[in-house]
């Protein structure tokens, strides 16, 4: 099932909060995986993170910074405010051929999940930057 969702629905996801105990990881709105294809210096890219902590470490130029550049566009920022390019189109990676995707999914469970019902355990984000623009 394919839902498109606004900019403010996957805001209230993210942003959703409930009191945790000390230590205690929430169960919604956190990061699971992100997923680059043909995005900055990454052909492929995908990338399952941890449910508390995580460190992404690499020499310069091996796509550190692309990994958060992902998740700033995947999520609704335009291009000039990542600092990285000036418009959407400068994201796909040189010499490849098509578009870029950037797909995130975000854990949607427990009480402060955002509307289960119709969502269920994840929420998937996709974002296809077109060279066309």
């Amino acid at each position: 099932m394919r839902m498109d969702l606004t900019e403010d629905a996957v805001r209230a996801v993210v942003s959703k909060k409930r009191k945790v105990k000390d230590n205690d990881a929430s169960e919604s709105g956190k990061i699971v995986s992100i997923r680059c294809e043909n995005f900055m210096c990454h052909s492929l890219l995908e990338l399952t993170l941890g449910d508390r902590v995580n460190f992404i470490t690499g020499q310069n130029g091996s796509g550190k910074s692309a990994v958060i550049t992902a998740l700033q566009i995947c999520l609704g920022m335009n291009a000039k405010k990542t600092q990285r390019a000036d418009k959407l189109s400068s994201l796909i990676k040189q010499g490849s051929h098509g578009d870029a995707t950037v797909r995130i999914k975000i854990a949607n469970k427990g009480p402060g999940s955002f509307k289960h019902h119709l969502f269920g355990d994840h929420i998937t984000v996709e974002r296809t930057i077109k060279r066309s623009g």
